[in-house]
């Protein structure tokens, strides 16, 4: 066989499909390829199958792998939960609205796949173009700034938070003691003031 001919993608050199691991490889990270080159990855891929005897029937291709669309329907398999009952949705309520259960499952699948995509990228690199790699260096240099950034306003605004306590709160304090020394002067005041009326014989009470 002609040595580019073991590429799911010869002219780009990229899928490398030699042996059947590979060819699982490839299908595993088909999501990965340009939706230009889709179609002709996958036509590579089947053809590998064949060539290598990958029965339909021994893969299990998830629905959000978009290989999914070019295996003939009669040869895929279902893969039910445990427990499931068919008729019985988990996910969605009558009118189609998400559950609190369906909501939560669309969470953890998000970040299910963010990890996924970041440890599959760490992986396997070689079959990323250097376009890609550039990309996806990019974005998560991008997302450590972002978090670093994030951690530095939160810092200063805490910061600001807590000056602008301290302040308020001294001038608590202050008002507290300027009426405390100005009440205790007048009620000073006041004593001396009865005391000297009485010494002149002047009645200091209403009774």
């Amino acid at each position: 066989m002609d040595q580019d001919k073991k590429y799911g993608l010869p002219t780009l050199k990229k899928y490398p499909m030699p042996d059947a691991d590979h060819v699982r490889s490839a299908i595993k990270f088909f999501n990965y390829v340009d939706s230009r080159h889709e179609k002709e990855l996958a036509g590579e891929i089947l053809a590998r199958m064949k060539e290598y005897g990958i029965s339909f029937t021994d893969l299990n291709v998830g629905d959000e792998n978009r290989f999914k669309k070019y295996l003939p329907n009669n040869e895929l398999k279902h893969h039910g939960i445990l427990g499931m009952k068919w008729g019985v949705r988990r996910y969605q309520n009558p009118d189609g609205s998400l559950t609190d259960a369906g909501k939560k499952h669309n969470r953890d699948q998000e970040l299910s796949d963010i990890r996924e995509d970041r440890r599959k990228a760490a992986k396997n690199a070689a079959f990323l173009s250097d376009k890609e790699l550039d990309a996806r260096i990019r974005r998560l240099e991008k997302e450590r700034r972002l978090k670093d950034l994030t951690a530095q306003e939160l810092g200063t605004g805490k910061k600001k938070t807590n000056k602008l306590l301290e302040n308020v709160g001294n001038q608590v304090v202050n008002k507290i003691i300027v009426d405390a020394v100005v009440g205790s002067a007048a009620a000073a005041i006041g004593v001396a003031a009865k005391t000297y009326l009485n010494s002149k014989g002047f009645p200091t009470s209403m009774g």
